[in-house]
């Protein structure tokens, strides 16, 4: 795989992740700050304090959760799929092929992945979101 290819697939990748954080994860920690600092002012034992700023820490702790978790699938995606290039590229060798031939497989097969993963980011994105909808996070 190419660096130019690298990069096409490191830029997707941090704009659908950026645009979780920013539009799912920054408001579900907020509104999670803001009913950690309303606890102070409704509870009076220490031990419900730290109940309801407990309660209210378990949204973003579960988001997190689970967009690194998506996060992780799509990495192993990528490198299971970047292993049978590079098996492909043996195969090349291995059946009397040239260095160059198996080099070229390689640029082809890995140029094949990052366009499939790149488009796999869509659902990555749709499947956080259902989840934490799901679950009543957002």
């Amino acid at each position: 795989m190419s660096e130019a290819d690298q990069l096409r697939l490191q830029t997707a990748a941090s704009t659908t992740i950026g645009g979780i954080e920013s539009s799912l994860l920054q408001p579900i920690q907020k509104k999670s700050f803001l009913c950690s600092a309303a606890c102070f002012d409704s509870v009076e034992s220490p031990e419900s304090l730290q109940n309801c700023v407990q309660t209210c820490q378990q949204p973003p702790t579960f988001a997190n959760q689970v967009v690194q978790q998506e996060v992780s699938e799509f990495q192993q995606r990528i490198q299971r799929a970047m292993q049978g290039c590079q098996d492909k590229a043996s195969d090349v060798m291995r059946n009397g092929g040239k260095e160059a031939a198996a080099r070229a497989e390689m640029e082809k097969c890995g140029r094949g992945v990052i366009e499939e993963q790149i488009g796999n980011l869509k659902g990555l994105d749709k499947r956080i979101k259902a989840t934490l909808k799901a679950n009543k996070i957002i």
